[in-house]
């Protein structure tokens, strides 16, 4: 028996090391398991991490521009109502201080001095950015808002029977629908249209030119039928009658999809467009457009088609005698020095006095129409987009953020005081009101510049 026992018991010393071997390997590969899982935590988190300070500190680029704009909107009020400021600075020196890029860390020149390299480390030292910050403000320039294009309703007219009209009545009647036919082709949605028009012609022949193999890609490419289609979301369809848009609504029918019928909101609803447009069409026009309507037209950055669009009947040498006296000229004999425009009365007296455009009576009646829907006359821009990067880490974060300042009218308490209460005499009867002054001939009243309100975001989208 002791044989026997001492026999297993040397056939089992050999198995103790294997066992220790294989356990030892399989805690070596749980180990490794489990400090790579660990690991590959920790880079997500750190990523995690990094991504939500990126994010911070885009955000404080968006605030930092609302500060700037801040700054812009009282420097603009100011000028306004002081006359002599406008012969010290312009609102166009204003606004390309406003729209410098900012760039954080700041980047310092090879040559700068002590003092400068002091100043930097000391502003770094105090500000509470992490990682890396640029931030770009631009204004909103032009025309090209689709929303313009919208047809208001318009007032339901009693309808006439025409053969129970006189000979005399009828005609009369046809002449005022002619008439109001060519008033429909000043108007700002008919005007809106051609410019846009003009604008995508421009752009899809630049492409053409430039872009190796774009026909290729956009064989059918058509601004007329582009520009229709947005005019057809965002017009309800009873207000507009065009031989095109039967084509349009059958497209929408034809995917069971039901056009907005109303204003943009933003510029992501283009991809709500289903018959000529698609996700590469609008990469080539979005960056040429805005679907904010609160933009005002500043008169010291319009463009020739800009001023046709106000004023269709403008002629071509009217258009050079305008940049002339607004932008100078060096032409041998003709020299003359830019004078840009201080207010909207002096855009209104070289239009309607020195170049001779249009009367006084129509110039008022074209801007009012261009004011009712949503474009305002202006020496400074009050829409403004700004893109804002953060980068922390191996993160990058960008805000696109829409900035609008709004006006408000002033109240002139010179032409406008109010209803004074007059004095009482000793008895307690209150004295009757002196008699009032009569108006002064030679003065002529002068509506109140508009202030800009606090800078506001209207919109914000991440890229």
């Amino acid at each position: 028996m002791n044989y026997l026992n001492n026999k297993n018991i040397l056939n089992q010393k050999g198995v103790a090391i294997p066992l220790i071997m294989g356990s030892i390997a399989l805690l070596g590969v749980v180990l490794a398991q489990f400090v790579y899982e660990t690991k590959l935590n920790q880079i997500k988190i750190y990523n995690v991490q990094d991504k939500e300070q990126a994010r911070l500190t885009a955000e404080s680029g968006i605030k930092f521009s609302l500060a700037r704009l801040k700054l812009y909107k009282e420097a603009i009020n100011t000028l306004n109502k002081n006359e002599a400021f406008k012969n010290v600075l312009s609102p166009q020196e204003l606004e390309s201080f406003i729209t410098q890029p900012f760039v954080y860390p700041i980047p310092l020149p090879s040559d700068a001095n002590l003092i400068q390299r002091n100043a930097v480390e000391e502003f770094e030292k105090n500000s509470l950015l992490k990682g890396k910050l640029f931030v770009q403000i631009s204004a909103i320039k032009g025309f090209l808002n689709p929303n313009l294009m919208r047809i208001k309703p318009k007032k339901k007219e009693k309808e006439v029977d025409l053969d129970s009209l006189s000979e005399e009545e009828r005609l009369k009647r046809e002449e005022e629908e002619r008439e109001k036919q060519v008033d429909e082709k000043s108007t700002p949605h008919f005007l809106m249209e051609k410019r846009m028009i003009e604008a995508f012609s421009q752009i899809i022949e630049d492409k053409r030119e430039n872009e190796e193999g774009f026909d290729e890609r956009f064989p059918e490419i058509d601004a007329a039928k582009l520009v229709k289609e947005l005019k057809y979301f965002v017009t309800p369809p009873q207000e507009w009658e065009d031989v095109d848009i039967a084509d349009i609504d059958n497209i929408y029918r034809e995917k069971n999809i039901k056009a907005k019928h109303a204003p943009m909101n933003s510029l992501s609803e283009l991809h709500l467009l289903q018959a000529y447009w698609n996700d590469e069409i609008i990469d080539i026009f979005k960056s040429q457009m805005s679907v904010h309507d609160t933009a005002s037209i500043s008169i010291n950055d319009i463009t020739d088609k800009d001023l046709k669009i106000l004023f269709p009947e403008i002629e071509e040498e009217q258009i050079k005698e305008f940049f002339k006296y607004r932008d100078g000229s060096t032409e041998e004999g003709e020299e003359q020095d830019p004078q840009a425009f201080k207010s909207a009365e002096d855009f209104k007296k070289i239009i309607t006095e020195k170049i001779g455009i249009v009367s006084s009576e129509k110039y008022d009646e074209i801007i009012g129409e261009f004011e009712k829907a949503g474009l305002k006359i202006g020496v400074s821009n009050k829409l403004f987009k700004v893109l804002s990067t953060g980068e922390f880490g191996r993160s990058k974060y960008t805000l696109i953020a829409y900035i609008d300042m709004p006006y408000q009218e002033t109240v002139d308490t010179k032409t406008n005081p109010g209803k004074a209460v007059p004095p009482k005499t000793d008895s307690g009867d209150q004295e009757p009101p002196p008699p009032a002054s009569p108006p002064k001939t030679d003065d002529k009243k002068k509506k109140p510049p508009a202030d800009l309100l606090e800078p506001r975001i209207i919109d914000i989208t991440i890229q």
